[in-house]
């Protein structure tokens, strides 16, 4: 699987999601930064594989690669949300198009409102 090798002060992690997406994050608006290295699957399952406060002289090395495994993360959270609100987002999302749409049609003459 395509994935990120990272190392933050010699600590190592490879990760990646096959259904998923993960990110990098560093903080730097404060005196002390942070870092924290986390992602989410398709089914909404959140992973956490490291968050720390970073030091001025501190190293932090990227490199995508085929990873043969995943770091275990240290917390993967359930943000499963039920079919029914699911159903209800999906159909706000879906009636917000459909109104956009159909007014672009009305505004070119194509349909009578």
């Amino acid at each position: 699987m395509q994935g990120f090798y990272i190392e933050v002060n010699g600590k190592q992690f490879s990760v990646g999601l096959k259904d998923g997406s993960f990110g990098l994050i560093i903080d730097c608006r404060y005196k002390k930064g942070k870092i924290s290295i986390n992602g989410m699957d398709k089914n909404l399952h959140a992973y956490k594989w490291y968050e720390s406060q970073l030091e001025e002289g501190d190293s932090i090395w990227v490199t995508r690669k085929e990873i043969p495994s995943v770091s275990d993360p240290t917390e993967i959270i359930d943000t499963w949300v039920s079919d029914e609100e699911k159903t209800r987002l999906q159909t706000e999302i879906e009636l917000r198009t459909y109104t956009k749409l159909r007014q672009e049609l009305i505004a070119e003459g194509l349909i009578v409102p």
